[in-house]
């Protein structure tokens, strides 16, 4: 897999310990990924949504 130049991996997390922890995960897997590549929605200045429902579905929704 060739990586294209300025690629980056966009994560819908505002948890810096989940970006880490998935940079860990894939960059020994794919060849010229680095965790730089990786980049959480804090990062990018996405507001955190509100999640204040009582189940998955439906903070999903």
């Amino acid at each position: 897999m060739k990586i294209p130049p300025g690629a980056r991996l966009i994560l819908a997390t505002h948890n810096p310990h989940k970006v880490r922890e998935l940079a860990e995960i894939l960059c020994p897997l794919i060849p010229g990924f680095s965790p730089e590549m990786i980049v959480g929605a804090e990062g990018l200045g996405i507001e955190e949504p509100v999640e204040d429902g009582v189940s998955f579905t439906e903070n999903a929704l």
